[in-house]
């Protein structure tokens, strides 16, 4: 299935985790964008490229939820192309599939949320930031 297999939007986007969330900037868009819930383990899957399938494996090994599991973890991934965050990997690695820690069980599900700010959108469009190379951002002066 095309755009099954998905990858950070780099170098259009970057992101930063603090404890249990993780804030997106799309220095396109000039949005920026909270991550929590399982979207959290869900935006690191696809730091190396991941499947959809393989997403939704990861999250059914380490939350409770059933279906629930499934609906939410497709419905982020779209969302997050819709917003440009991701983008298809035509470089596919393996699926990546994580299982439960040993001895530590699953954990109740906890939804996806991606929360879009536009607050900022005139100043990361205005900041030279924004204008990066193929390295990404932030770089040093070569």
């Amino acid at each position: 299935m095309p755009g099954d297999c998905l990858r950070w939007n780099v170098p259009k986007v970057t992101s930063e985790l603090f404890d249990d969330e993780v804030v997106i900037v799309n220095f396109e868009s000039g949005r920026y964008h909270s991550v929590r819930g399982a979207g959290v383990v869900i935006w690191n899957l696809l730091r190396e490229g991941a499947t959809r399938a393989g997403a939704v494996a990861a999250c059914r090994a380490r939350y409770t939820g059933g279906d629930q599991v499934d609906t939410e973890v497709l419905a982020f991934l779209d969302r997050l192309v819709d917003e440009h965050l991701a983008v298809a990997n035509p470089s596919c690695p393996a699926a990546l599939v994580a299982s439960p820690a040993s001895g530590l069980g699953q954990v109740p599900f906890e939804p996806p949320v991606l929360t879009t700010f536009s607050d900022m959108q005139d100043l990361l469009l205005l900041d030279p930031i924004h204008d990066v190379d193929d390295d990404g951002w932030p770089t040093t002066a070569k």
